[in-house]
């Protein structure tokens, strides 16, 4: 009986990962190109195996998954003979398979192990889809991993005489890079694209702000990651494009908002309610790119920390159906020198300026959040940064 041709099958593949490598992973898989087990039926029926060796090499940092399956996606063995209908079907062992002793008569089936076979091997059933789930994972490279791939086989005598054989495709597939989520991370600015893009929707951190040690809750929100609790950057201070998302050097004033309005002098002021956070005008939020009353212009740098910013209104708008994701306070607002409306409404600056001249943002009121304008710029607002995706 001549059992399944393997195409040796020296995959060099790189998975999708979410970091480029600087390496480019290299696999070799050395395995025969047939397995043939010769059986000689009786009637209560004869077990017969063959073993190849497997050999895998590969160069990269996170290891290899290694698949099988049939080619024509079914479980049999097929007569080469056109005159025989008969097929031999895989053997029904579940996740933990079966001994040479508890085989079915006309059944066949795999063993793949860094183990010598024996008495005590136990065989499955062949994949007839590679799926999701490799049958050997490792975590590092290597310079040879040897298996055993073993087929066996029980054939009896109700059973016609011929060759019975069906094509099995290995394959090994290098690992994605490792890219951490945001629970790994501990400050901030060590958040990339590709880490929050690694997050899981919903999954929550406590990071620092490298600037002043200050820690805030973020989220992976609607695909994007977001503080969610008010920025407390005080003023007076340099903000640089090394821990600051500004392109250069910025001397932040400490210009206090109590001392009335502004919309060409950035100004801030810090509550010594923590959950209220800082409050802005809108040249300070914008790190002194948006400094006037009317011109249409989105701010082009801000006081976020590096690799966050202020959320375009687009981007806004795409979270108010997480409020509570969000974690929206009541802070209110500083307007003409003095606080108002705490308790009552949160307000949020965006980077994008109204149509009409102030500039857009988040809005809520206890219960929803909305994202609109036009805010005039000389009121101090909240800020909470993203870091996109």
């Amino acid at each position: 009986m001549v059992f399944p041709t393997l195409p040796q099958t020296a995959q060099a593949e790189e998975a999708e990962s979410k970091v480029s490598l600087s390496v480019a992973p290299v696999i070799s898989l050395s395995l025969q190109d047939t397995v043939a087990v010769e059986v000689t039926p009786t009637q209560d029926g004869t077990f017969r195996s063959n073993t190849a060796a497997l050999s895998i090499s590969t160069n990269n940092e996170t290891g290899y998954s290694l698949y099988m399956a049939t080619s024509n996606g079914k479980n049999t063995l097929t007569s080469q003979n056109p005159g025989i209908s008969n097929v031999i079907s895989a053997v029904n062992g579940g996740d933990n398979g079966v001994t040479s002793a508890n085989f079915g008569n006309n059944t066949w089936g795999y063993n793949l192990s860094q183990e010598a076979v024996s008495d005590t091997t136990a065989y499955k059933a062949v994949p007839t889809a590679t799926g999701d789930t490799a049958l050997i994972t490792t975590s590092s490279p290597t310079e040879a991993d040897t298996y055993n791939l073993t087929f066996g086989t029980k054939v009896d005598t109700s059973l016609p005489s011929g060759a019975y054989s069906n094509d099995v495709v290995v394959s090994v597939v290098a690992n994605p890079e490792y890219v951490p989520t945001i629970s790994a991370m501990t400050n901030m600015q060590d958040v990339t694209a590709e880490i929050c893009a690694a997050s899981a929707e919903g999954e929550t951190a406590t990071l620092i702000d490298a600037r002043d040690g200050s820690d805030y809750t973020v989220a992976k929100i609607n695909g994007n990651c977001w503080m969610t609790q008010n920025l407390r950057l005080s003023g007076g201070r340099t903000l640089t494009s090394a821990d600051s998302n500004v392109a250069s050097s910025w001397s932040f004033p400490s210009n206090s908002l109590t001392s009335g309005d502004s919309y060409t002098e950035a100004r801030s002021l810090i509550s010594s309610n923590t959950s209220y956070g800082g409050y802005y005008n809108c040249c300070a939020a914008s790190a002194g790119t948006v400094c006037s009353s009317s011109s249409a212009q989105d701010a082009t740098q801000d006081i976020c920390p590096k690799g966050w910013r202020l959320p375009t209104n687009s981007e806004q708008s795409g979270i108010t159906g997480y409020v509570s994701a969000f974690s929206p306070v009541l802070s209110g607002n500083y307007y003409n020198g003095t606080l108002d409306n705490t308790g009552s409404y949160g307000y949020w600056w965006s980077a994008t300026a109204s149509i009409i001249g102030g500039q857009n943002g988040l809005f809520y009121n206890g219960s929803s959040l909305y994202a609109d304008g036009d805010y005039n710029r000389n009121r101090g607002f909240s800020v909470r940064c993203i870091r996109s995706s």
